[in-house]
């Protein structure tokens, strides 16, 4: 399964986000953790200032009795507490200035809250004061305090939200913008001229561009240098294989028994070399113009090339077998030749026994050998310039050639 591709942009955009999104719950939990804590503390900590205020005005006298409020009572001792207020902090160790709360039934069979404060007095005495609320009360209460927090948090942490995203997208353009600007720049590379001279103002990006740069033109002039021998050597060649072939014409019509035997392989490893050099002359022409189709008789064809490589199975326990469906193609003649002639040489070459089987369909030409034992990794790498020539035909022509090598056998497929 092919993967899907993402630009640099997108993938760090995504992560950025969730990120934001991440950070803004845990800012969340961690305001909503912090506020129900604030409002536990903040109640009893008023409490606790409102009865010490209570008894320091008490010990300086400024007041005498102490308050009955049912929301704040004082009482001097433990037993003056009313039992059924003081019964549920019995077991219960109470500590100075420290509101100490449960909840409990009250005489009207309602459940409330009840908190005991005890405030030590400049004497020692110890005054406790006694609050008691509704439940109900206690919760409406509560619950309009959290929604009124809540309701402002919540515009607040949108406003925060907002103002991330905003800052993570202009950071993620100011992060990706030396890519893109690199991207942009590699995109001009041209055939002839290479890349332009890199002149970026983040200095790590300039460095890149400049080893691509360094690199993309010795790559060129290699390239360059190639082709130029390529198609010196090739056109060079074919006048030195004319005169060859012409003396090897004139030889033929003039040997006679054995001899013609040493000259049929001349003419065959001419004949090999002219095509080699065909093909390389081929390949180092820059023209577009797609070269012109002809009929090829199928049959006609693998019989001659056959014959041709009847020589390399001489001595080798080796089966050739034909299947053509199709008695007739239209294709580039010259190419598929050279295509055919390389495929099949090579499996001639380098099988030692079995079958060679050459299947040629409408769309096709498959060629498979059984490889010896003996065969490598490194034997099969180094099958010589003929595939090579083959896949390049194939890359130029936009054939598809594929090859594979398992179970101790090659398959060799050009598909067109």
């Amino acid at each position: 399964m092919k993967t899907k591709k993402q630009t640099f942009a997108q993938r760090l955009r995504w992560q950025l986000v969730l990120a934001a999104v991440a950070f803004m719950c845990a800012i969340t939990l961690s305001f909503s953790y912090i506020l129900l804590n604030t409002i536990d503390n903040t109640d009893a900590r008023m409490t606790v200032l409102a009865a010490e205020s209570f008894v320091s005005r008490l010990d300086s006298g400024q007041v005498t009795e102490l308050p009955k409020d049912p929301s704040m009572r004082g009482f001097y001792d433990w037993q003056s507490i009313p039992k059924a207020l003081r019964a549920p902090f019995e077991d219960i160790e109470l500590e100075l200035s420290e509101v100490t709360e449960t909840s409990f039934i009250n005489p009207y069979n309602e459940e409330s809250y009840i908190g005991i404060l005890p405030i030590k007095r400049e004497n020692g005495n110890i005054i406790y004061f006694v609050s008691e609320y509704g439940f109900e009360q206690s919760n409406q209460a509560y619950q309009e305090v959290v929604n009124s927090f809540l309701l402002e948090i919540f515009w607040l942490l949108i406003c925060i939200f907002i103002a991330l995203l905003a800052f993570v997208f202009w950071l993620l353009r100011k992060a990706v913008e030396p890519m893109t600007m690199l991207s942009n720049w590699t995109q001009q590379i041209k055939t002839d001229e290479g890349l332009p001279e890199a002149n970026f103002t983040i200095q790590e990006v300039d460095d890149i561009a400049s080893q691509l740069k360094q690199s993309v033109n010795e790559v060129t002039a290699y390239n360059e240098r190639e082709k130029q021998f390529l198609k010196y050597a090739s056109h060079e060649l074919r006048t030195p294989q004319a005169t060859i072939q012409a003396c090897l014409d004139t030889l033929q019509l003039q040997l006679q028994g054995n001899q013609l035997k040493t000259l049929e392989r001349a003419l065959r490893a001419n004949l090999t070399m002219s095509r080699l050099s065909s093909a390389l002359l081929w390949l180092s022409r820059e023209s577009t113009d797609p070269i012109k189709k002809e009929p090829v008789d199928i049959a006609s064809l693998c019989q001659q090339l056959i014959a041709e490589n009847q020589h390399l199975l001489a001595r080798k326990e080796l089966t050739l077998t034909t299947e053509i469906n199709a008695n007739t193609l239209l294709i580039e003649a010259d190419l598929l030749l050279i295509v055919f002639s390389n495929l099949l040489r090579n499996a001639c070459q380098h099988a030692e026994q079995g079958d060679i089987c050459i299947v040629i369909t409408g769309d096709s030409l498959t060629i498979t050998n059984e490889l010896s034992d003996s065969t490598n990794s490194n034997d099969i790498n180094s099958f010589g310039l003929g595939l090579q020539l083959v896949s390049s035909v194939c890359d130029k022509q936009n054939w598809v050639f594929e090859s594979k090598y398992e179970s101790n056998k090659a398959t060799a497929k050009v598909t067109w």
